[in-house]
């Protein structure tokens, strides 16, 4: 909590969702990465098997580590 000017009092968090070594796939929901829309470095539609991870399929990060949080109010996000 901080105060600013003895008048507010605001309630900052940290959500750390990080998985390093990972491909901007596995962060996609599935039904983007199926809908055509993600091409792979060909210019063809992305298909699972072009997922170089034997640990984590496509889209899995983003059902574990990120669609948890959805519902949640968010005031700002730090992404590198």
């Amino acid at each position: 909590r901080m105060e600013f000017n003895n008048e507010s009092v605001i309630t900052i968090g940290l959500i750390s969702s990080a998985w390093g070594g990972t491909m901007v796939e596995h962060w996609q929901p599935n039904a983007t990465l199926n809908s055509g829309v993600c091409k792979n470095s060909s210019g063809y539609d992305y298909s699972p098997w072009q997922n170089k991870r034997w640990d984590i399929d496509s889209g899995g990060l983003w059902n574990g580590m990120v669609l948890p949080f959805v519902n949640m109010t968010i005031k700002g996000a730090l992404w590198y």
